[in-house]
């Protein structure tokens, strides 16, 4: 039902005005890099912004979330967005031959402002989330192991083994987010 996809048009609606936002401010020397596509050890990726203003580099991911999620991440519980972030980070400086030197996380809470979001202690509709730097080895070995199961997976026309619970949210992720 289209219901059931709404808050994913939002997110690729989202991304296409970033894709359109690329620019460079004349009057301030920043430049703002958007849906830029990275690649390592033939794994992809298209990272959502990178902010540069001089020697400094902030990768920013836009992130429409339940408060649930958000408020996760607030306390530090963000396994998922981080390895994601570090992974954008680590492509990216490799790719570039620069360094990021702060990586956040933009999250719209899209049942912000209701009862049960102020419940689990969000009171705003939008958070920057700072996203802590992981060792390169760590994120280039989990990715690495997660596309040679796929491919494996492919070549042998057999179902990968099961991610793990908290890679799925408990089945969550799997049951309400993956039309598959």
């Amino acid at each position: 039902t289209p219901e059931s996809r709404m808050f994913a048009i939002l997110g690729t609606k989202a991304h296409q005005a970033l894709e359109a936002y690329s620019k460079e401010d004349n009057t301030s020397h920043a430049k703002i890099i958007s849906e830029l596509a990275i690649e390592l050890n033939g794994i992809t990726g298209t990272l959502d912004e990178i902010d540069e203003d001089g020697d400094k580099l902030v990768l920013i991911d836009h992130k429409t979330s339940g408060s649930y999620k958000v408020a996760q991440a607030l306390e530090g519980k963000m396994d998922d967005w981080s390895l994601q972030l570090n992974f954008y980070r680590v492509a990216y400086e490799k790719q570039a031959q620069r360094v990021i030197t702060q990586m956040k996380i933009e999250a719209i809470v899209r049942d912000g402002g209701t009862w049960m979001a102020k419940k689990r202690g969000i009171d705003r509709n939008v958070y920057m989330i700072d996203v802590p730097r992981m060792e390169d080895e760590k994120v280039i070995r989990y990715f690495t192991k997660k596309k040679d199961d796929l491919l494996a997976a492919l070549h042998n026309a057999a179902v990968p083994d099961i991610c793990k619970d908290e890679e799925r949210w408990g089945n969550k992720k799997c049951d309400d987010y993956c039309v598959v």
